[in-house]
């Protein structure tokens, strides 16, 4: 399958990614609101017409890697450990263009 943007030049995909981003963010603000709500109201479970909602605990465990590399040192830390390289889009407004934004 072609992806649908593979046409659309550089400057138009950074306006697209914008927008995009702009809506999840807006999204996902509105989405904690309503998980708030139902946390507030301490619902386990609940079905809608077209959604089922189901609140579960989990316990996540970090370990405080500046303590390891003190009590250890970095070769021991870093024989232990794996390193991925991520890649990031940072997404910014253009301030000059601001007022004219659409």
């Amino acid at each position: 399958m072609t992806n649908p943007f593979h046409n659309i030049h550089n400057e138009l995909l950074a306006d697209t990614l914008g927008d995009l981003d702009a809506k999840i963010k807006a999204l996902q603000v509105e989405a904690k609101l309503v998980k708030t709500e139902l946390h507030d109201r301490k619902v386990e479970t609940v079905a809608g017409e077209r959604f089922q909602v189901t609140r579960t605990e989990t316990t996540r465990v970090a370990l405080n890697q500046k303590a390891l590399k003190e009590e250890f040192d970095q070769a021991w830390f870093d024989a232990r450990s794996t390193f991925t390289t991520v890649e990031s889009l940072r997404i910014t407004v253009r301030k000059d263009v601001l007022g004219r934004a659409a």
